[in-house]
């Protein structure tokens, strides 16, 4: 397990959508390393995605947008546009993904994800765990 008392995790859209949904093993992972209180941070793409599904009603996207208040929201910076260029030359991620690894990298974040192609990528500075296969 990666948990240390000062390890900063970035949680990616699926660990979002998880977690809101009540999926057992989001909640007992962030009852594990505590989710809340400066430790944990999100990317602004996963923010634009979470907020654009459709399926959402105006009211659920009023929820949501309080949930996601909790996290620090990493912005495109140009140390992240750095990183995901550097990311994007060195895999086959797909843009929103190489910027989400790159704000973990910026972070000198774990990133929780079950996206398996995210976790299989190799850079320098890239940590991840998956909450489901704990």
């Amino acid at each position: 397990m990666m948990k240390t008392d000062d390890a900063r995790y970035l949680l990616d859209t699926n660990f979002l959508i998880d977690y809101l949904h009540g999926a057992s093993f989001a909640n007992a992972f962030a009852s594990e390393v505590g989710i809340r209180g400066g430790k944990s941070h999100i990317s602004v793409v996963s923010k634009i995605e979470l907020l654009s599904f459709k399926k959402y009603s105006k009211e659920e996207r009023f929820g949501i947008r309080f949930f996601l208040e909790r996290f620090h929201c990493i912005p495109l910076s140009e140390t992240v546009e750095e990183l995901t260029i550097d990311i994007r030359s060195a895999s086959r991620l797909k843009l929103p993904d190489a910027i989400i690894a790159a704000a973990a990298v910026s972070m000198d974040a774990i990133l929780v994800t079950r996206d398996k192609r995210l976790a299989a990528t190799s850079f320098p500075g890239l940590r991840t765990v998956n909450p489901q296969s704990r």
